[in-house]
């Protein structure tokens, strides 16, 4: 019993007291599912002696900055790997997405994306899951028709059609080839993304605009998981 600090052990025959503390976690919302009847009133009011109301990781997206920098951290120290750096974009897309599974999608993600290429010292956005690479294109697009605001002061520099120019140099800096190699392939997934997009996956146009072969433009399509919707 709760109110008098009294339990029984699980196979014993008598009570225990104790000066234990309760804590309890939900991601329900426990008063109005005593409005419902779908939950003990007494009960609620028991376990709501002290309450933290804590919010979405999409309503504290001011947080994500020093989350991700901590957990490339510690999951890189975990997996054996030298820490990490990335581009300017790589953390702009994880600012904007809504992260429906909160912080653990987020952990998720970032080991995701350090372990799909182990000695890469920098992250790009193609290391990345798909769905969350195309739910930001789909978003920077509904801005760019709607009026995009004003980009924030450190973001990378961008050209006429709002290319991000993935250019960052850690420390120790890799071998120049290594980072050409990266910097290449960023771009060409950046590139052919949105030249897909802006086409609506026209083929004809996307080899034309390119000037590739359509053999060559299936071969990227594959090797950077881009999808034709």
């Amino acid at each position: 019993m709760l109110q008098e600090r009294r339990f029984k052990p699980v196979g014993g025959t008598q009570e225990v007291k104790s000066a234990f503390r309760l804590i309890c976690a939900t991601n329900r919302d426990l008063g109005q599912l005593v409005a419902e009847d779908r939950f003990r009133e007494d009960l609620f009011f028991r376990l709501k002696t002290f309450y933290i109301a804590l919010p979405p990781l999409r309503k504290c997206k001011q947080d994500i900055r020093d989350l991700v920098l901590h957990y490339i951290d510690h999951l890189c120290r975990h997996h054996g790997i030298e820490n990490k750096g990335f581009i300017p974009e790589f953390m702009q897309i994880l600012e904007t997405h809504d992260w429906p599974g909160n912080v653990r999608e987020l952990i998720s993600t970032l080991e995701k994306a350090i372990l799909v290429d182990r000695q890469a010292p920098t992250l790009f956005p193609m290391h990345l899951p798909p769905d969350i690479r195309l739910n930001y294109i789909r978003n920077s697009i509904h801005q760019k028709r709607n009026g995009q605001p004003a980009p924030p002061s450190g973001t990378p520099p961008r050209d006429r059609e709002g290319l991000a120019i993935p250019v960052r140099i850690t420390d120790p800096p890799p071998r120049l080839k290594q980072l050409r190699d990266q910097v290449t392939q960023q771009l060409e997934c950046i590139y052919l993304t949105h030249l897909m997009s802006r086409t609506q996956n026209d083929l004809d146009q996307v080899c034309r605009i390119s000037g590739l072969s359509k053999p060559r433009i299936y071969a990227l399509l594959k090797k950077y998981n881009i999808r034709r919707s």
